[in-house]
């Protein structure tokens, strides 16, 4: 069996003053505030019982109008509940894949963007974002 997760993440030692708030769920709009016009949207991943990790894609669906989203494959901590079976695979980084939302050059304002997340033996999750570039 097969088991999928996504997680959200701010990475405020690469991306300076950049604070992210984003819901957990699927298909939810996820708020997104930066101060620096670039954020980390968040990054997903999926692992096998015995934590080998499974290939998980993002596919842009709409590009923002004032900005770009790339992707970059990353290694990452699984966020696994301690109760959970799989709580033992935190310990160590899983290939991830991490959607980053750049804004173009002085743009003040906010910006929207829609992604579908991938994931192998599973449904697809689209996730919609709203992000405030101040």
């Amino acid at each position: 069996m097969r088991f999928y997760v996504h997680s959200f993440i701010l990475l405020a030692s690469l991306f300076t003053s950049v604070n992210a708030m984003a819901q957990s769920e699927p298909d939810m709009d996820n708020n997104v505030v930066t101060a620096k016009g670039r954020a980390v949207l968040g990054y997903w991943y999926a692992v096998d019982a015995d934590c080998s990790p499974k290939d998980v894609k993002i596919q842009i669906v709409t590009q923002p109008k004032n900005g770009k989203i790339t992707t970059v494959a990353s290694k990452e901590f699984p966020d696994f509940d301690e109760n959970d079976a799989l709580a033992v695979c935190n310990k160590s980084r899983v290939n991830a894949i991490t959607a980053v939302y750049t804004a173009n050059a002085k743009y003040k304002g906010s910006d929207k963007a829609e992604l579908k997340i991938i994931f192998p033996e599973a449904e697809d999750w689209p996730m919609r974002y709203v992000i405030q570039v101040k």
